[in-house]
């Protein structure tokens, strides 16, 4: 599950797995490093709804007890145990993971929805005379961050400094958690909310009922926001080339954001941001799909692979039963005690910056239509490595833009085969 075949196109490989194996696989996440993927939809649907014998906890990596994993395998590094929730089980899990969910659900949407927008004026406003830019470095990647740091309540010239903590750790759930950058971002966080609580997230941590300790805090929200953020950015991304690759859309005005809506599930079903899980480990000896797995082996759970199951095994790829299915089954957030606790605002903040980047630019276009889109390396993560856009500087809506501190460039040319659903959405904002 690495090279440039793989990362060019996972399915092929999935397809070729399932073909051989059925619906769990051996492969390698890197040279010399085992694993089992489980590629069947059920399959994935029973551990994680269902998790024991499984635990979260790498200790229990037969491979790493013996010696036989790399000090610098970037496998080792994504799953390495910590003291937190993401490698809790059963009740140490609950009581990690309820302060989270508690935290998220007083956020209100549709004040997200505008904080997002605000912040995606901020970026816009940086490239909008240019008539180009590249939508994952300049968009997609820092707005989550910058909308992040906004709640928690810091000023927004912060954002900035969470945004450059997290640039170094792409690759994998939660690969930014290292970064000193961000360890100092977040304990001045800490110490601002304590001296100053208010109404944020990092203030309704610390008034949580569960107590969280200070070391706890710092861990909880160093994963809500590498594990929130980052893919994030990749969902952002990953929709925007999907809105402007799908040339044959042309709803009326008061369907656009429902086909925004679509165009998150069609990612979240075919390239999720996390497109396999690591991080299963048995306690025991158990049996998955066909396969004996052994106590101590490294389980992957494939998102990816299981929801192309899914969909093949409703009649094909058939749309209409895809409906009734249910858009949303997919496993992009996965399921049961570990589902993601920030789908919501994934969604939230995918779904407003997808559409203020469409409004704001309006003819909006691919700069390479006919390249294939690269990927960023990855086993774990599926995130567009690169986003060139091109657009008309003249048909950019500067309404409520802020200056930007450098001259204005000289303004496209006009371009051809303007997508009306852009322009339908500018209209109808």
């Amino acid at each position: 599950m690495f090279g440039p075949d793989y990362d060019k196109d996972p399915h092929a490989v999935y397809d070729d797995l399932r073909d051989l194996w059925g619906p769990v696989a051996p492969v390698l996440l890197e040279p010399d490093v085992p694993a089992w993927l489980v590629l069947g939809y059920n399959e994935v649907l029973r551990i994680t709804r269902n998790p024991w014998p499984f635990t979260h906890d790498s200790r229990h990596w037969r491979d790493l007890r013996e010696g036989r994993v790399p000090e610098q395998s970037a496998t080792l590094a994504a799953v390495a145990h910590q003291p937190n929730v993401l490698c809790a089980d059963g009740p140490e899990h609950e009581r990690l993971r309820k302060p989270i969910t508690d935290a998220l659900r007083q956020l209100d949407q549709g004040t997200t929805a505008r904080l997002v927008r605000h912040q995606a004026r901020q970026l816009i406003a940086k490239f909008a005379a240019s008539g180009r830019a590249e939508a994952v470095e300049e968009y997609a990647r820092p707005l989550p961050a910058l909308v992040f740091n906004r709640l928690f309540g810091l000023p927004e010239e912060r954002g900035w400094d969470l945004a450059a903590a997290l640039a170094g750790g792409r690759g994998g759930p939660g690969a930014g958690a290292g970064s000193p950058e961000l360890t100092r971002y977040l304990a001045d966080l800490v110490e601002r909310r304590r001296a100053e609580p208010g109404e944020d997230l990092a203030s309704w941590l610390l008034a949580h009922s569960s107590g969280l300790t200070h070391d706890e805090l710092l861990r909880t929200l160093t994963l809500l926001v590498t594990l929130g953020a980052e893919p994030t950015a990749d969902l952002l991304a990953s929709t925007i080339h999907a809105m402007l690759t799908d040339q044959d859309s042309e709803p009326n005005a008061a369907t656009t954001r429902l086909v925004i809506d679509d165009a998150i599930d069609q990612v979240l079903w075919t390239e999720p941001p996390v497109q396999n899980c690591p991080g299963r480990f048995p306690t025991q000896n158990v049996r998955v799909g066909n396969v004996d797995i052994k106590a101590g082996d490294a389980v992957v759970l494939g998102f990816a692979a299981a929801n192309t199951n899914f969909i093949r095994s409703l009649d094909g790829s058939d749309h209409d039963h895809l409906e009734m299915a249910g858009k949303r089954a997919h496993l992009a957030w996965g399921a049961g005690p570990h589902r993601c606790p920030a789908s919501a605002l994934a969604r939230v903040i995918a779904k407003a910056g997808v559409e203020a980047l469409l409004h704001r630019l309006g003819d909006v276009h691919l700069a390479n239509p006919e390249a294939e889109p690269r990927w960023r390396p990855s086993p774990f993560a599926r995130g567009l490595a690169e986003l060139p856009i091109v657009f008309d500087p003249a048909a950019v809506d500067r309404t409520g833009l802020p200056v930007p501190d450098q001259a204005h460039a000289d303004q496209a040319k006009d371009r051809p085969g303007r997508w009306r659903l852009l322009d339908r959405l500018r209209r109808g904002q």
